[in-house]
């Protein structure tokens, strides 16, 4: 697939100075709750992006924010906290981008991430713009070029990481996504997907993964 991203005819990118600083601290020895990461931040195309370093950064796990999200939910929600915490402990980078959509809030004040399919989508343009900025050996020089990225989106961010999986070449993406029909309908790019679907889940109901393997049916997915 055409890669996206910045090119000679765009404006420079505007990668971000690291900041130097500790990463918050993990809770009590015995039981240790993550409390807080302090994430260092920086600014591509105009869009601001958070990350946070590990002692030894041995690839990259690119979070997306679920509708009505933003960057921060990574780094200050409890749930997201605990997986940002194991995700330094594994030696990966986190980062995390606010959506296009941030810059120019839409009337129902939700963002949400652009729903292009295509390679200009700005979205996609943005975050494949971050990882060359945090690879880049004169910017920030974090992460080798061979380095693997990841990426997990939560809700509307899981569409976003099946659209994104086309253009970006993904180690692994993980998406949790309660609308399974988006997600094969935008027909993403990617190795085998495992679908876990709790017949007992409150939140999807009973009928849930009847649901969820119909669209994959659908969609032509071997299922």
């Amino acid at each position: 697939p055409d890669t996206p991203g910045s090119d000679d005819q765009c404006p420079p990118e505007n990668v971000p100075t690291p900041q130097v600083g500790p990463i918050g601290p993990d809770g009590c020895d015995e039981n240790p709750v993550a409390t807080s990461v302090g994430p260092q931040s920086g600014e591509v195309n105009g869009s601001p992006f958070l990350y946070a370093v590990p002692e030894n950064p041995r690839g990259l796990v690119m979070v997306f924010h679920g509708g009505g999200g933003s960057k921060e939910d990574i780094f200050t929600r409890v749930e997201l906290l605990l997986f940002a915490h194991d995700a330094l402990a594994a030696n990966l980078v986190v980062a995390a981008l606010d959506s296009v959509a941030h810059l120019d809030p839409p009337p129902d004040g939700k963002f949400k991430w652009d729903e292009d399919p295509g390679v200009c989508n700005p979205d996609v343009v943005n975050s494949a713009d971050m990882i060359r900025a945090l690879k880049d050996p004169n910017g920030l020089a974090i992460l080798a070029d061979n380095a693997p990225v990841y990426a997990v989106g939560i809700s509307n961010g899981g569409s976003m990481v099946s659209r994104a999986a086309q253009h970006i070449d993904f180690a692994a993406i993980n998406t949790h996504i309660t609308n399974a029909q988006e997600f094969f309908e935008d027909g993403a790019r990617i190795p085998p997907v495992f679908i876990i679907a709790g017949e007992q889940d409150s939140t999807v109901g009973p009928t849930g993964p009847c649901m969820l393997f119909d669209d994959a049916r659908q969609a032509g997915t071997d299922v």
